[in-house]
């Protein structure tokens, strides 16, 4: 069982962080490559699980003598019966790289779903935004010629208040 999480940040470039199991380095390079067909920018963490259920899950050790025998046996067969030794001492690595970028992709093509989401609602909240402050620029724009007015009145009263009946020149004030 293989389980992919991903999470982001907003970031200026793509800094790609991933968390596997060493049994998984040998795809690092792959697994970036892929990445990068669906992120462009963004600090990513990657976090890779790897289960094995597979049946009895058991742990060999190696024995030299014995890996010698099994080969020579084998050369024996392929000469006697005409049975092609094919036998290869290395992990299964395309059916693993299938699981694995299959999972891959599946969590990346969430992972932009969910960040498209997410985008489409911060442009409807600032839509909004923007809508309500227009209504406001709108406001003033309408208001000002009054409020000078207003703000005019005000000052003269001030200044008539402060003077206490004193006349004074229009043209001063």
């Amino acid at each position: 069982k293989i389980s992919v999480e991903m999470k982001a940040v907003n970031h200026r470039y793509l800094d790609l962080s991933i968390k596997m199991p060493k049994k998984f380095n040998y795809f690092e390079a792959a697994i970036r490559t892929l990445l990068k067909k669906y992120i462009q920018r963004g600090k990513v963490d990657l976090f890779i699980n790897y289960e094995d259920y597979t049946e009895g899950n058991l742990c060999l050790k190696y024995n030299k003598a014995l890996a010698g025998e099994y080969m020579d046996y084998f050369k024996k067969m392929e000469e006697e019966f005409g049975i092609r030794n094919d036998i290869q001492v290395s992990d299964d690595e395309e059916h693993l790289w299938e699981i694995l970028s299959a999972a891959l992709e599946e969590a990346a093509k969430k992972f932009v779903a969910s960040r498209e989401v997410e985008g489409a609602h911060l442009k409807e909240d600032l839509l909004g935004k923007l809508d309500y402050m227009t209504g406001l620029v709108d406001f003033i724009e309408e208001r000002s010629p009054v409020i000078l007015k207003e703000y005019r009145q005000k000052l003269e009263d001030k200044v008539k208040e402060l003077l206490n009946g004193t006349a004074i020149d229009e043209g001063r004030i």
